[in-house]
């Protein structure tokens, strides 16, 4: 079998001498050399990771991106599944290998592997084995599937984180990214135009455990019935974590951010959206003293690009020099975009007017453009919340949503969700409403 294996890479190349490295459309990585591929793997290979996965304070500045890295199988546990939309093995081995493949077998005489469709499944398990005998770092793993799929880099570390190391689901997950791609870069005559794009961001205070069952099914109820494209939530806990998969897992895609740490985000994407899904990267703030990170989806529609960022920035009082700097950290990277690109914020900020931030004037506050109704103004209100039992009254517009000014796209609608009490429990689904947006993108 290795001998197939052998012919077939040979006579791969031979028919797609530039399939190593054959970019998409957006990338601008250009790699050709055995080199250049062995430094960029090893690149994604070998970025300094604290023992939690993440970025050390010492490694990582305030405004840099940690792109998501390849964790172990042990860090990975069971959270990482596989797509309920996973392509096939016969697709695996079309995409992979091409219609190249049975005139190779056929010329190798192995009469058994004759059929490629009566024998996908262990067809693709006899080529992984004979192929990957010396293939056991992630950036040799790397190396070998851009060799084989003709992915980049990235994509093939995407693919390898996705599928916990494993090789087989790895392909897998390759040929869905090119599916992906290929849906986004669909012309508008596909899309709906004008197309209404929803967002809901909810602190849902998770890390209070009184009522906390009763008031995260409420926080389920909220996100079916209202069925937003894109869902920012903060304060989510590890006892969240296979609720959230349960609950969401065949309709949204669920992207979490730094799950080490006491309570956390997740971006949930909607899978019938017409958001086609790109790419998820993790920033640590690294002065935080509370573990905050802020997470970055990219996203396509109809060739525009869409930036959905949320975080749970720096709580306190005493932290308004760490909220500052965060909050004016995510500014700039939502203003470093393209111009025709779309930029979305939407989280708990935590600030206060004593905290002095405004936003640079192509940043727009959704509350503001929408009319700045002082029925929707406070989202963290204990003068009709009492969640907390607080001995005070406060009334604060911690939660926002911001956008960056683009062509063809604005803000329509403004309303606070979670406002109704629970029955079951005498308390709000959270301490903090929730906001509910709607954009209209031409």
């Amino acid at each position: 079998m290795s001998e197939i294996m052998s012919d077939y890479c040979e006579h791969y190349n031979k028919i797609r001498p530039n399939n190593r490295l054959s970019q998409d459309s957006e990338s601008t990585e250009t790699l050709s050399s055995e080199d250049e591929l062995n430094e960029n793997a090893g690149c994604i290979k070998n970025e300094k990771l604290n023992v939690n996965g993440c970025l050390s304070a010492a490694e990582i500045s305030d405004d840099s991106n940690s792109t998501e890295t390849l964790p172990s199988q042990d860090e990975l546990g069971d959270t990482t599944r596989r797509s309920d939309t996973s392509p096939s093995k016969p697709g695996i081995l079309r995409a992979a290998f091409g219609d190249t493949l049975m005139d190779v077998l056929i010329d190798s005489g192995n009469d058994l592997m004759s059929s490629l469709d009566d024998n996908a499944d262990n067809l693709v398990d006899v080529l992984l084995e004979s192929s990957q005998a010396e293939v056991t770092t992630d950036g040799d793993k790397i190396e070998w599937l851009c060799t084989i799929l003709g992915c980049t880099v990235q994509d093939a570390a995407r693919a390898l984180h996705d599928a916990g190391g494993d090789m087989t689901e790895a392909m897998l997950h390759v040929e869905q990214q090119v599916k992906d791609k290929a849906v986004s870069a669909q012309p508008m005559t596909n899309c709906r135009d004008p197309y209404q794009l929803s967002l809901l961001t909810w602190n849902v205070d998770g890390y209070n455990t009184l009522g906390v069952t009763e008031r995260f099914s409420a926080v389920i109820s909220t996100v079916k019935n209202l069925n937003p494209d894109v869902v920012f939530l903060q304060e989510i806990t590890a006892m969240h974590i296979s609720r959230i998969e349960e609950s969401f897992g065949k309709a949204f895609r669920v992207l979490w951010g730094r799950k080490n740490i006491a309570y956390f985000n997740v971006v949930l994407l909607r899978k019938n959206s017409e958001l086609i899904f790109e790419e998820k990267e993790v920033t640590d703030f690294a002065q935080s003293q509370m573990g905050r990170h802020a997470i970055n989806v990219t996203c396509r529609r109809a060739g525009r690009c869409f930036h959905l960022i949320t975080s749970h920035i720096e709580s306190l009082k005493d932290s308004r020099d760490e909220r500052r700097r965060q909050i004016i950290n995510i500014f700039d990277e939502m203003r470093s975009y393209d111009s025709d690109d779309i930029a979305i914020f939407g989280g708990d900020t935590n600030l206060r007017g004593i905290d002095n931030v405004t936003p640079p004037p192509v940043i727009k506050d959704c509350w503001i453009e929408c009319g700045s109704n002082p029925e929707e103004k406070y989202t963290w209100d204990t003068k009709v919340n009492h969640n907390l039992c607080l001995p005070y009254s406060a009334r604060l517009r911690f939660d926002r949503v911001y956008y960056r000014e683009a062509p063809s796209f604005k803000v329509n609608n403004f309303k606070l969700v979670g406002k109704n009490k629970l029955l079951s429990c005498e308390l709000y689904p959270s301490d903090h409403w929730g906001i509910f947006v709607t954009f209209t993108v031409s």
